[in-house]
């Protein structure tokens, strides 16, 4: 296999990041969320998340309001993606989220995730935030584990993310950025 490179997002990575998305989570939620719940996860759907989220996050760049989109590729196709953003707090502080970080499972254990962590938290140590927080599904056991492993510390539970409709308990996690 080829070295991964990573890249900033472009408006034409949207249908790719759709299906990379949707298969990322049929596989790793198979166990995790409703069978009936999860069939509506297509990769139209997520294109379509993903669309809306990346006209929201371009918006929200033109207000000050920092964020990180890339795209891990090897032998020139995606196989992984990651984003990061900042967030206003109701108490008026600052945050920072990472928001999705998702590989093939093909080209898991590989180093693709772990090039996009390094290359996120790079990017939000730039920032002016003290910590970063991303939010994880219960259960998802190789996620957690990797976060762990990459310096994130469970928080406890943090209420539950809709997947196809359905309700699913997530737990919140942190990162020191300074």
């Amino acid at each position: 296999m080829s070295d991964v490179q990573l890249r900033e997002w472009q408006d034409d990575d949207l249908p790719a990041i759709g299906r990379l998305h949707a298969l990322s989570r049929h596989h790793a939620y198979a166990d995790l969320v409703d069978p009936v719940a999860l069939a509506r996860v297509s990769p139209a759907s997520q294109e379509a998340v993903w669309r809306s989220r990346w006209t929201d996050l371009r918006e929200r760049a033109g207000q000050g309001r920092p964020y990180v989109a890339l795209v891990a590729e090897v032998d020139g196709g995606p196989v992984g993606f990651a984003v990061a953003f900042a967030l206003d707090r109701p108490d008026g502080g600052s945050g920072v989220e990472l928001n999705a970080l998702h590989v093939l499972p093909s080209h898991h254990g590989t180093g693709v995730a772990q090039a996009l962590m390094d290359a996120v938290v790079a990017a939000l140590r730039t920032w002016d935030v003290p910590t970063a927080h991303l939010l994880v599904l219960e259960g998802n056991a190789r996620a957690e584990a990797f976060y762990r492993r990459t310096g994130w510390v469970l928080r406890g539970p943090a209420g539950t993310h809709d997947v196809g409709g359905a309700p699913v308990p997530v737990l919140r996690y942190e990162l020191r950025l300074r």
